[in-house]
């Protein structure tokens, strides 16, 4: 009896999106935690002081904005988080803390902020229970680099899934 490698191949290929799909997911929260904790340390100051060199004040305002754009049709596009989404995640609650400490505070950063912060009482209690303390800054690049590297195996795999004619959700 011989085997049926055309449907053997689109289970294959079916496994492969799903894994790719989760993967994709796995690294946007990531990066979203990843941000929550590193936006009230040093390398929330960092982004903060590379900002403040550009003597626009609204530009934190305009790039969360954008960043909620990129995001959006990121996900509307495959419904599977890519580089574009990831980076936004990252960066969200960052710009964030900086609009809300700068001279012009604005809701949506305000909403970011809350967030972020109930992100972080919630999910730091349980990683330091299961890591221990290594602190905010020490879990934000953890989570930063697993994010950034994941969605960068999800970007390059999506795109060669696409080049063979298959692709996304």
């Amino acid at each position: 009896m011989g085997r049926n490698l055309l449907t053997e191949r689109q289970g294959v290929k079916q496994k492969q999106e799903a894994g790719i799909y989760i993967l994709g997911w796995m690294s946007f929260g990531l990066a979203i935690v990843g941000g929550t904790f590193a936006a009230s340390t040093w390398i929330g100051d960092t982004v903060g002081f590379i900002l403040g060199i550009v003597p626009w004040d609204y530009l934190p305002h305009a790039l969360l904005a954008v960043g909620f754009v990129v995001t959006f049709l990121d996900l509307v596009g495959d419904m599977t988080p890519n580089q574009g989404a990831v980076s936004s995640a990252i960066l969200a609650p960052i710009i964030a803390v900086i609009v809300n400490n700068g001279p012009h505070p604005a809701k949506l950063a305000d909403r970011v902020e809350g967030w972020s912060t109930a992100l972080q009482g919630k999910v730091g209690g349980q990683l330091a229970a299961w890591i221990g303390d290594i602190g905010a800054s020490g879990l934000g690049i953890i989570c930063i680099l697993i994010a950034t590297v994941t969605a960068k195996r999800v970007l390059a795999k999506q795109s060669a899934a696409k080049a063979q004619g298959g692709g996304g959700r």
